[in-house]
């Protein structure tokens, strides 16, 4: 016999988990924003994001630590996500993926 458990989340909690996922988004472009502004030589119209976290460039500790935390905050959303869709299976695996 399969027991099912019920997990409980307040709803402020939740709030706080959703909001991560706008945070995430912003933080993303700011990286970028910040980092271009930073770099010398930096042109956000010919140059592509992936140079600001080159191995030799002066932006990379920046871009990796800002980016790692919008990666928590993304996973933090995600896990919002799923308990908000909790009692929809279908929603549960698009939450997950």
């Amino acid at each position: 016999r399969h027991r099912r458990t019920n997990f409980v989340i307040s709803g402020l909690t939740l709030k706080y988990f959703l909001s991560c996922g706008i945070i995430a988004a912003f933080l993303i472009v700011i990286t970028d924003i910040i980092a271009g502004l930073l770099k010398p030589g930096y042109n956000f119209i010919s140059n592509s994001a992936s140079e600001l976290y080159a191995l030799r460039s002066p932006t990379r500790t920046l871009v990796v630590a800002l980016n790692v935390l919008a990666a928590a905050c993304t996973i933090a959303f995600s896990i919002g996500l799923l308990f908000s869709v909790f009692h929809n299976s279908h929603l549960r695996i698009m939450a997950v993926l």
